[in-house]
């Protein structure tokens, strides 16, 4: 089967192994890129076009560059054409116009077509894209929901076609795999944080919760973002600055031994009228690490973690705390959370589920396009 994918989070190598997967399953895949994105908050250049581990890359000239919504790819309708996919996937919201492009493009080709959703909010679109969501949702027949709030918020905007509830991207358990336990230093109990520095990671909470632990702890933060500076003050004044270290963004070959370096992972996040959390990718790859996971009830947050790690009620700092203090009071529990961590994500979370899940998925959209 031939399938063209657009995908801008897939300017990151990283992202690229899950299409690399699906080649090794017999597609022939091209993936169609802009010419770079900006994530993580950094710039990521596209790598150039041609052949890639199996797939073939193609790279179009692209407006409105970052803004999800807006963003588009001059050329893609003749691409199309010229590829002539059984199957196109978007890996963008319907509201996009990136979306409404494939649309266009895969009924003129009559190709299936896909397209992917991470939103699990329930939210008003302004004009156009509130227009270009509901022309697509009404046309398309397969959906892709990143967490299972977004297959529900699907129903509720009126989409009635297939959904499949499949993360975007899993990840590699030969890369994240348990770590050597040679940089953890004894009788200090670890935590650590890794993502952006926002207002609604919950980060204050976190600091508040580990204010009131009664045992000796300390706390890693990774990452940037624009709540750095007020994360510092409250350092400060909370009294914490001997035990919280701040650390700059790291790359991604050197997460698994940062994560290795750690007795808890925390994602504190806490929901906001237009935001909360859609997964939380560093809990499946510390749970992969064989780390214990602690995160809130916020959106997905408690469907990733499963039976796997503990929760506690968003915001709420001394339900933080005591499930923190559960781990280093009950060390055969901190083992048994980490040992059924990884098995979680090696049956629901790798690269390898995703891209099979997403393969099965192919073969539906083709079979009902031949019925």
């Amino acid at each position: 089967m031939k399938v063209v994918v657009i995908s801008h989070s897939a300017v990151v190598a990283l992202y690229r192994q899950k299409f690399h997967a699906l080649a090794r399953r017999g597609c022939d895949l091209h993936l169609v890129l802009p010419p770079g994105w900006p994530e993580g908050g950094r710039w990521v250049a596209a790598p150039p076009p041609g052949p890639e581990a199996g797939i073939t890359l193609h790279s179009l000239p692209a407006g409105a560059i970052g803004r999800v919504g807006g963003f588009y790819l001059r050329g893609l309708g003749a691409l199309v054409r010229k590829l002539k996919p059984d199957i196109i996937q978007v890996e963008e919201e319907p509201y996009a116009l990136v979306c409404a492009q494939a649309m266009r493009a895969a009924r003129r080709a009559r190709a299936a077509l896909v397209f992917f959703t991470w939103e699990n909010i329930m939210r008003k679109y302004k004009l156009p894209l509130n227009w270009i969501d509901h022309w697509v949702l009404r046309r398309a027949a397969w959906a892709i929901a990143g967490n299972q709030e977004a297959r529900e918020v699907l129903s509720q905007r009126g989409y009635r076609g297939a959904c499949l509830v499949i993360p975007q991207y899993g990840v590699d358990p030969e890369i994240f795999r348990p770590q050597p336990a040679a940089d953890k230093e004894r009788g200090i109990f670890t935590i650590g944080y890794f993502g952006r520095l926002l207002e609604e990671k919950g980060i204050v909470t976190l600091l508040r919760a580990v204010k009131i632990l009664e045992f000796p702890w300390r706390l890693i933060i990774i990452g940037s973002g624009p709540h750095g500076p007020r994360l510092a003050d409250e350092v400060e004044a909370l009294q914490l600055a001997g035990q919280v270290k701040f650390s700059p963004v790291m790359g991604n070959d050197q997460v698994p031994a940062a994560l290795g370096r750690l007795d808890a992972l925390v994602l504190p996040s806490e929901t906001r009228p237009q935001w909360k959390e859609q997964f939380g990718r560093i809990l499946i790859e510390a749970m992969a690490c064989e780390i214990p996971v602690v995160g809130s009830d916020s959106g997905e947050i408690p469907h990733v973690i499963g039976e796997a790690g503990l929760v506690f009620p968003e915001t709420q700092a001394n339900r933080l705390a005591e499930q923190l203090s559960r781990l280093p009071a009950d060390p055969a529990l901190a083992v048994k959370l980490g040992k059924q961590g990884r098995q979680r994500v090696l049956a629901n979370f790798t690269t390898e589920q995703i891209a099979q899940q997403t393969f099965e998925l192919y073969q539906r959209m083709l079979a009902a396009k031949g019925a």
